[in-house]
């Protein structure tokens, strides 16, 4: 009894928390302010809703035209009357509560759940709100899967037709929980994690405008966003860390959550020599990359928590200034 009302006191703290932190007008705060949720607001301010049933053909118009989020925005304008602002911070609260739950059930400390706040994942939940927003049903998926697959699986599909992007996700997330069954070992499996994380750089790198352009998508024209060495230094020494932990130290089965941040962080690896979109991936995976940060032995864990302290006063430097 006395864990359970820990337990509850930690979410009711997690839940203020994600209030505080999805409500405030944090655009006064970082230079230069959120264009992209700007652009959100204005999109749903003064258009109308830009998909017809009559475009959609089959289930590829459905995915990559992403639907389903446009649909849930002007439902939410239309029906409740809600304004662009609230029904975005509404989305902002959804992605960093979710992200936390996770944080929180893995690690049952509140100190990890504010190792989120840092720029990387402000700019994702508070700006990237799509990507956002489909991540967080992907996470409901996560918190549901040990007692409720079906209904795992079913939030799982929910999100692909949120973000495209959603698919490199929750793929990954199906293979981690495969690998996680099979009698390979631990070597392998980790090879294998790499090779589908250099994989997915190379995709969304080199040949993402090739590929993109193949389909006639407007993403094409993005620019490169790729880290410099200042802000992929620390994930590349996580990514380390997470190795020789595994390798090295830990005799233990390699659990579900390092090996999806394995397979990210060497996409981030590969990115920062081929360029790619890190930012991205980095902060979509936020939640389980504190709580891979969170189970390393010891003493890589304490110098990963000094490194990641420096670095996120680093980031908030360059993100207020």
């Amino acid at each position: 009894m006395i864990f359970n009302q820990s337990k509850l006191i930690y979410i009711i703290c997690v839940f203020f928390i994600s209030i505080f932190f999805s409500f405030i007008p944090l655009e006064v705060i970082k230079k230069g302010g959120f264009i992209d949720r700007e652009n959100y607001i204005n999109y749903l301010t003064y258009y109308s809703i830009r998909v017809d049933v009559n475009d959609f053909f089959n289930i590829y118009d459905y995915v990559t035209q992403e639907w389903l989020w446009h649909r849930i925005i002007f439902f939410l304008k239309d029906f409740f009357f809600l304004t662009p602002e609230f029904i975005f911070s509404l989305v902002s609260f959804i992605s960093f509560f979710v992200a936390s739950l996770i944080v929180l059930k893995k690690t049952n400390s509140l100190v990890y759940v504010f190792f989120l706040i840092n720029p990387i994942f402000i700019d994702f939940y508070y700006s990237q709100l799509r990507l956002a927003f489909a991540f967080s049903i992907w996470g409901i998926a996560y918190l549901l899967s040990e007692k409720y697959r079906k209904l795992s699986i079913l939030f799982s599909l929910i999100a692909i037709f949120i973000h495209t992007a959603s698919l490199f996700f929750i793929l990954y997330g199906f293979l981690v929980y495969f690998l996680s069954f099979s009698k390979i070992n631990k070597f392998l499996k980790l090879i294998v994690l790499i090779l589908c994380g250099f994989l997915t750089s190379i995709i969304t790198g080199p040949l993402r405008y090739s590929i993109l352009s193949f389909f006639e998508d407007r993403r094409a024209e993005y620019v490169d966003m790729s880290f410099d060495i200042i802000f992929s230094s620390f994930w590349m020494f996580l990514f380390i860390c997470i190795i020789l932990d595994n390798l090295y130290i830990k005799k233990i089965n390699l659990k579900d959550f390092q090996a999806y941040s394995i397979v990210f962080l060497s996409l981030i690896l590969l990115n920062y020599f081929i360029g790619g979109y890190s930012s991205r991936f980095i902060a979509a995976t936020y939640p389980f990359l504190i709580i891979s940060m969170y189970y390393l032995s010891s003493q890589l864990r304490a110098f990963c928590l000094t490194f990641y302290i420096f670095y996120s006063f680093i980031l908030t430097y360059y993100w207020i200034v």
